[in-house]
């Protein structure tokens, strides 16, 4: 484990695993709505571009970056986060809740649902629940290619007794 100073994250679902990101890095929550399209989509996970107030900013699709199939959802929200001076929209499945820990775990492998753990700060357990926290700096500034790979939990299934 790595102490730390109490931390609060905004959790979010992306294909039925949770994700944090520190609400520190979050400029504001928005329902997925009044996107602009884009008429070329040179980079596939840019998705659309967004008014907010006086300001039009890009809107990444998370699923898209990841290599997940897209889905229909209802909750999708944009969680927009300021980067480098510009504002940043993340679009994900749905947004959980806020959470508050002191202590996480580094990521020891090399990879995290197929994702290069660099691209995350650490995991904690809340609620009997892995959220992986995501250091959404290196994530943008990743330009490899990503692919999710999601792993189910094994269920145990009961022994039969034997007579």
């Amino acid at each position: 484990m790595t102490s730390s100073k109490l931390t609060q994250i905004v959790t979010f679902e992306l294909n039925n695993v949770i994700f944090g990101i520190d609400v520190f890095e979050i400029d504001k929550i928005l329902k997925k709505e009044n996107l602009i399209d884009l008429p070329r989509k040179e980079i596939t996970y840019l998705i659309a571009m967004i008014k907010i107030e006086s300001e039009i900013i890009s809107v990444v699709s998370l699923r898209k970056r990841f290599s997940i199939p897209i889905a229909d959802l209802k909750k999708e929200k944009i969680i927009v986060i300021r980067h480098l001076d510009n504002l940043i929209g993340l679009l994900v499945d749905n947004v959980k809740k806020l959470i508050e820990f002191e202590e996480y775990e580094k990521i020891s492998t090399k990879t995290c649902h197929g994702l290069p753990s660099e691209l995350f700060t650490g995991k904690i357990n809340a609620q009997n629940m892995d959220i992986f926290i995501i250091d959404v700096f290196k994530l943008l500034e990743y330009s490899g290619k990503l692919t999710f790979k999601f792993t189910k939990k094994k269920v145990k299934k009961p022994r039969k007794k034997k007579k």
